[in-house]
């Protein structure tokens, strides 16, 4: 696996079709991400489609600005679906409970859905985390919509992606596994 962690800064992007935005702030990075599923949430408004999207609960700061933004500006999310990445379980693999301070449902309540205002939000419905019984159902979901118009997140203490963990070192995985791994407990 390459050390992407010993990439020189102006090297970062090279030889990459994916767009790199640096900024020299964090809150910076909170507004651009808010904007930007704001921009995707009101074009597929506008064409009247639904917007699919896999989320984390962290990074905090673009929920905040995200929910200023759309009940100043009164942008829908009826018509959206938030597939969250991840979710703490007991031993028993069943969910923590939502008041637990690292339940990922209860903090999405707390810092979003439940500022969002009730006629602009997200459905209960349409407010997705994966179910440890059936960790199938994410990809089953984006199959139904047929498309994923966004995914966005942090990356984690230890370099993991929505406890996607990377590999120990010595362990056999090549890249293509790694980005192929499916939602599981």
């Amino acid at each position: 696996m390459e050390h992407y962690n010993l990439i020189k800064p102006e090297d970062l992007g090279k030889g990459s079709s994916i767009m790199l935005d640096v900024s020299t702030a964090e809150v910076d990075i909170y507004w651009k991400v808010a904007m930007e599923v704001l921009a995707v949430i009101e074009e597929n408004n506008k064409k009247g489609e639904p917007t699919v999207m896999v989320v984390p609960y962290g990074p905090l700061g673009p929920y905040f600005r995200l929910s200023y933004l759309v009940n100043k500006h009164r942008i829908s999310l009826k018509n959206c679906v938030f597939i969250n990445m991840d979710e703490y379980l007991k031993d028993e693999k069943t969910y923590v409970d939502m008041d637990d301070p690292l339940s990922f449902r209860g903090g999405m309540n707390r810092i979003f859905y439940d500022v969002v205002d009730e006629e602009l939000n997200v459905l209960p419905e349409n407010r997705y985390f994966p179910d440890p019984n059936k960790p199938e159902e994410v990809m089953e979901i984006i199959n139904k919509y047929g498309k994923l118009d966004m995914v966005f997140g942090g990356v984690g203490i230890n370099g993991h992606y929505a406890f996607n963990e990377p590999p120990e070192p010595g362990e056999a995985c090549t890249n293509e596994e790694f980005a192929n791994r499916p939602t599981r407990v």
